[in-house]
């Protein structure tokens, strides 16, 4: 009777075990199918991979109706990464695109820094920070926490029409990737003498910058 009890608690253990197991399986499975895809393309096919809060997010697949597909990496439900767009024929494979995107756009087959500081002589620190969409680059001067009034200032660039006046240093129109250099004379942070300041810098990915150099 003892060994009969024995018998029927580790068989009811077992299939605990076993409910346990297949419930997670399919909470994973869940997480791997229930994800939505951001964009009017990426509505129109079916997406298998990662998924987080509701959304495609890490390494997935996406099979358009056309029948390309794309595997590579999602981020917040829009392919954002590593990844490779193909078809398939007869079994074989045609790459169309392979390399990086950003919010579904191709960015190309390398990885592009958004900007590259060149030089910095005679600065303490530097800031530069995308703001939005737009095509302009403005430039601030700030020293002991206030604006700087910099003196003998010099600003050249590949392209952009510069509407630098008293209260502004500003690049508009420009087309990226744009490479900007700035020269000027400024006083230091105990007004006892000038020295110049050269700040060199690429921008490579299109937007409203905003560019504040210390001293």
């Amino acid at each position: 009777m003892k060994d009969y009890f024995k018998i029927s608690i580790l068989l009811f253990a077992f299939f605990l075990c076993s409910f346990s197991n297949s419930q997670n399986r399919k909470v994973e499975v869940d997480k791997e199918v229930k994800c939505k895809v951001k964009g009017v393309a990426l509505k129109e096919g079916d997406y298998s991979g990662k998924c987080k809060k509701g959304l495609a997010h890490g390494k997935g697949k996406f099979v358009y109706k056309d029948g390309r597909v794309f595997e590579g990496v999602f981020k917040k439900g829009m392919i954002t990464g590593k990844g490779e767009l193909y078809t398939l024929h007869n079994g074989n494979k045609k790459v169309i695109k392979k390399g990086f995107w950003e919010k579904n756009k191709y960015l190309g087959e390398k990885k592009v820094v958004p900007y590259i500081v060149k030089k910095a002589f005679n600065i303490d620190r530097n800031i530069i920070k995308r703001k939005g969409e737009g095509n302009q680059v403005s430039i601030n001067f700030l020293r002991n926490g206030n604006r700087n009034p910099v003196t003998n200032l010099n600003i050249m660039s590949t392209n952009g029409i510069d509407v630098s006046g008293s209260n502004v240093n500003r690049l508009n129109i420009i087309k990226f990737p744009v490479e900007i250099q700035v020269i000027y004379f400024t006083r230091n942070k105990f007004n006892t003498t000038t020295y110049q300041v050269d700040f060199e810098f690429i921008i490579n990915e299109p937007g409203d910058w905003d560019v504040t150099i210390y001293n």
